[in-house]
């Protein structure tokens, strides 16, 4: 057990310290002993609300699936350029200054609406699937209507992911 934590508090502090290279070691691992000492005090308090840490993750994180299932699958009809999306120099998926509006949009409508049939007005059913159509809805109708989609006009057929393997047979 204690090699286990000794290994975890090395492991974050080298963490911390790739990210900020200027920081002390000695000073880095005490500050983030202290901090894991302070968490091992309150694992009461944080067992008593993990359960309602998990529901509101997923209540947040079910519109960013919702989103980019329906921008992949039905926006881009499966297709995107790799190159692209690193380079930027065609500014395919640029949007409104490096803003795709219409995802915040619908991400706060779905937020709100799967916020609201949690823990104000609990539904029966949940409200899982529902805040994943509501967002899906929405963002698909934003861009239905206003007709934004980086597909080029000639695609044909999705391109696929290259693996950097060669086919052998």
């Amino acid at each position: 057990m204690v090699s286990t934590n000794v290994m975890a508090l090395y492991s974050s502090t080298l963490s911390y310290l790739a990210v900020f290279q200027k920081q002390k070691y000695l000073a880095t691992t005490i500050v983030i002993g202290v901090i894991t000492i302070l968490g091992a005090l309150l694992k009461q308090w944080l067992l008593d609300h993990f359960q309602n840490f998990l529901l509101m993750i997923g209540t947040l994180l079910i519109p960013v699936g919702a989103l980019m299932i329906v921008d992949y699958y039905l926006v881009n009809r499966g297709y995107y350029d790799p190159d692209e999306i690193i380079n930027g120099t065609k500014k395919l998926y640029w949007y409104f200054k490096g803003v795709n509006v219409y995802t915040y949009i619908s991400y706060f409508l779905g937020a709100g609406f799967g916020y609201y049939f949690t823990y104000v007005r609990t539904l029966p059913t949940g409200a899982t699937i529902l805040t994943f159509l509501v967002t899906s809805v929405v963002y698909w109708g934003l861009i239905k209507m206003t007709g934004k989609s980086v597909v080029p006009k000639n695609i044909e057929k999705p391109r696929e992911l290259s693996t950097g393997f060669q086919n052998t047979k």
